[in-house]
């Protein structure tokens, strides 16, 4: 007998947390908690230490409480920090002084409020435009939204969601903007979502902020395919520029990747893939460590070539059978040997 579908309602955010200031404060002090421990995530992630797991749920429920007082970020940062120094010392005065404790102690003692979102998001929004070189550039700007649940939808019958990150991000252009929308589910953001939230950027800040095309589209084997193979490879080198230990980051990025690989961003990850294959049968090149990043710096020129995005997926597509495409070869030996435009790969396809 099948199960009956349950409807329920999901609050609001008025419901949930009053307001949007209250919510934006909510998560302004959460990021600064997590972030003052951000040291211990390789031991945390081990499951070897004994305290912290037990002093960010309850950091995490600090939060919401001081968050909700009518105060500045700052002030409801402290007032948060305050309280898990009080509860460190509790378990200090009840277990003794152990090496764990002790660096807990001296890492609360020593925090200061931040804001990790923003930090993150200038890093990486200078290493894009470094490596996008001289191009048009758009100002980009990171806004923060609201999720109601988990982006891949409601938990199942077993209680778990899609993944365990209660991130997701999209860019809007306006004018010369891009605005880069970190979208958060709050009720469950913890250190894995804080994690994520470097690779999202990448992608966003490497495939759409400085894009030049006519539309969005989510099934693109070009913007959502190919540039996120770039956005991958740039971010591995990236990820230890961020304030946060690097492997454990490339980690969780690469775990996002995975949890959320559509069958389009595949088949463009498959097209880069087969450009770079293509160009290390060049005896001028022959290795990864050179094919690679000469595929990048080619998928970045047609990105900010301004044309429709069909135009460009179509290229995704000839790039995907670039060993049979002898036309599509000898564009881009032009573009590489005689550094012909990338538009003349646009306008034949």
């Amino acid at each position: 007998m099948a199960n009956a579908k349950i409807d329920y309602q999901l609050p609001s955010l008025a419901e949930q947390w009053g307001n949007k200031e209250i919510w934006l404060r909510t998560l302004y002090v959460r990021c600064a908690l997590i972030w003052v421990f951000r040291d211990e995530f390789i031991d945390l992630n081990l499951g070897t230490l004994r305290s912290l797991a037990s002093i960010l749920a309850d950091a995490y429920l600090i939060s919401v409480s001081e968050a909700s007082r009518p105060c500045d970020n700052g002030t409801a940062f402290d007032g948060a920090i305050g309280l898990i120094r009080q509860q460190i010392d509790n378990r200090v005065a009840m277990m003794g002084l152990d090496a764990e404790l002790e660096r807990l102690k001296k890492l609360v003692d020593e925090a200061r409020a931040c804001d990790p979102l923003q930090q993150i998001f200038r890093r990486l929004a200078k290493n894009t435009k470094d490596v996008y070189g001289d191009v048009p550039f758009r100002k980009v700007i990171l806004d923060r939204e609201w999720l109601r649940d988990h982006p891949t939808g409601a938990p199942g019958r077993d209680g778990r969601y899609g993944d365990a990150y209660h991130v997701n991000a999209q860019t809007t252009i306006r004018g010369s903007v891009a605005h880069v929308e970190l979208q958060v589910h709050l009720d469950d953001f913890d250190w894995f979502s804080l994690l994520a939230v470097p690779a999202l950027l990448t992608h966003e800040l490497v495939c759409h902020a400085h894009a030049r095309e006519d539309r969005n589209n989510e099934r693109s084997l070009w913007a959502e395919g190919v540039m996120d193979w770039v956005a991958s490879y740039f971010f591995d080198g990236w990820a230890g520029q961020l304030g946060l230990p690097s492997s454990i980051t490339k980690l969780h990025g690469r775990h996002l990747w995975e949890d959320r690989m559509s069958p389009w961003r595949q088949t463009g990850r498959f097209a880069a893939d087969a450009v770079v294959d293509w160009l290390m049968k060049d005896r001028t090149i022959r290795e990864a460590s050179v094919a690679q990043p000469l595929t990048s710096k080619l998928a970045m020129q047609i990105n900010v070539v301004d044309a429709p995005l069909p135009s460009k997926d179509v290229l995704a597509s000839r790039l995907l059978n670039i060993r049979h495409d002898r036309a599509l070869q000898r564009a881009i030996r032009a573009w590489h040997h005689d550094s012909q435009p990338v538009a003349t790969l646009l306008a034949a396809s």
